[in-house]
């Protein structure tokens, strides 16, 4: 019998080289916010959410700004059809201190939703596992429990790893794991829009 994989979802990832010389500004700028404003407190459990940095006023950070740009330029010319852009509508920093958490939610009215690892502490797989929970879950949850073990999908794990941008279709549902760390994991999130140029 053969098998062709249809309808699936995409996970792209990529690494950002310039990250290393923007890295040590950025977290100044991040706990500085920190220490000026109170979390917002939608997803997260024990760590510190910002508002979206477009709505701070007085922030601009020209560090930031290079980061935007090497990640919408690279999506635009790795990923979309010619006469498509991509915008960063939203973008919020993550402060995740040992013990914190993200519940389970989804980023509605954008197309993709994206995740930048600015910190990560040294253990790795105790920091904070981003998981992704399969779209299909409910319509295959019992096909999924009569396959191969192997080939089950019902959620995709992904460690997180300093300098490297994530980026999912909105709509998957997705949590954090507890950071089981002694240091703070910190990222930022953000929703993006496709917009067509013609």
């Amino acid at each position: 019998m053969k098998k062709l994989d249809i309808f699936h979802s995409n996970l792209w990832y990529f690494d950002i080289a310039i990250y290393a010389d923007l890295k040590q500004n950025l977290l100044q700028e991040v706990y500085a916010l920190k220490n000026k404003y109170e979390t917002v407190s939608l997803t997260n459990r024990g760590g510190w959410q910002s508002q979206s940095v477009y709505t701070i006023e007085n922030y601009r950070s020209n560090n930031l700004k290079i980061l935007m740009h090497k990640i919408t330029r690279t999506v635009e010319d790795s990923i979309l059809i010619p006469h498509h852009s991509i915008s960063i509508d939203s973008l919020w920093y993550n402060v995740n201190p040992p013990g914190s958490c993200n519940d389970t939610h989804n980023h509605p009215n954008c197309d993709l939703a994206g995740v930048f690892y600015m910190k990560v502490p040294e253990d790795v797989e105790k920091s904070g596992t981003l998981v992704l929970e399969n779209d299909h879950i409910f319509t295959e949850y019992k096909y999924q429990l009569s396959i191969d073990p192997k080939h089950r999908s019902f959620y995709h794990g992904i460690d997180p790893i300093e300098g490297r941008f994530y980026m999912f279709p909105s709509h998957i549902r997705h949590r954090v794991l507890t950071n089981e760390t002694d240091e703070d994991r910190i990222s930022f999130a953000c929703n993006m829009t496709i917009q067509s140029k013609t």
